[in-house]
């Protein structure tokens, strides 16, 4: 990532708009979930819905060095043109434009946490969760820091609106996520182990030790989350033997998950 100092002129205009586009998509965005907001208030059931608000990865590095105008390119492997990008700079976020920002401004929005979207190091599976029902929850303004995982949402609005979870959907297995009702309440874990996959990037999370590796063939890299959550000291080395039990915990977790696709299976963990 270029530092933005040495950017010309015209990069620093160009990335300087592009933020701007994604800053004022998010404004929009918020204004209409305020309208949803309002209606329910008008109803006057907004006290008793739950509101779960929260972003589906971490920032994208997806627009490449440059950004671009149509982020197609990425996807189909075309590289970033700073003169498209330049010539087309007032339709950026218009119906004309699928434009991206550069991955400096991922690499920013995901400060302090280690790599972003598409990974599972921190800064690709670490978001907030806003929860927002007043007679359902007793705190009011508090935090949170129990982890919990997108498969956990299903569960919690069934169990609030007093459902049961199915076992399975259209012939297939429902994920195994966890109601995050205690949650509301107070701290505490909900989950033995955090698992994932994505396009070939693995990760597992039992308790604050964490272990990622950034592709099929990586090694394993280890973390102590509750006192590094910028996965900045790498404790693999140190600590081998915890590392094969993690290892060892996530294949056991691969297996029983098989339906992924073939394509996904990285190499055996050593």
């Amino acid at each position: 990532v270029a530092a933005w100092d040495s950017l010309s002129d015209d990069e620093r205009r160009l990335y300087a708009r592009m933020m701007e586009v994604y800053a004022g998509f998010l404004e929009h965005t918020d204004a209409q979930v305020g309208r949803v907001l309002d209606f329910i208030e008008s109803l006057g059931e907004l006290d008793n819905t739950i509101v779960l608000v929260m972003s589906d990865n971490g920032a994208s590095a997806e627009g490449g060095p440059r950004g671009s105008f149509n982020e197609n390119y990425f996807f189909n492997m075309v590289p970033e043109s700073l003169e498209e990008n330049l010539a087309r700079i007032d339709d950026l976020g218009g119906p004309h434009a699928h434009n991206h920002y550069p991955w400096g401004w991922a690499w920013a929005g995901n400060t302090p946490l280690k790599r972003g979207k598409r990974e599972t190091h921190e800064g690709g599976v670490t978001d907030p969760l806003i929860v927002h029902w007043p007679k359902g929850i007793a705190g009011r303004g508090e935090l949170r820091h129990t982890p919990g995982h997108v498969i956990d949402l299903v569960p919690t609005v069934l169990e609030a609106a007093g459902g049961s979870r199915p076992e399975r959907v259209a012939g297939k297995p429902v994920p195994p996520g966890k109601s995050l009702l205690p949650v509301f309440a107070k701290d505490g874990s909900v989950h033995d182990s955090l698992w994932w996959l994505h396009e070939g990037n693995r990760a597992l999370r039992v308790g604050d030790l964490k272990i990622v590796a950034a592709g099929k063939t990586a090694p394993w890299e280890l973390y102590d989350l509750s006192t590094d959550r910028s996965e900045s000291n790498n404790l693999a080395d140190a600590k081998p033997d915890a590392v094969r039990e993690l290892a060892a915990n996530w294949t056991k977790q691969f297996e029983e998950y098989a339906a992924l696709a073939a394509k996904d299976v990285p190499s055996a963990p050593k």
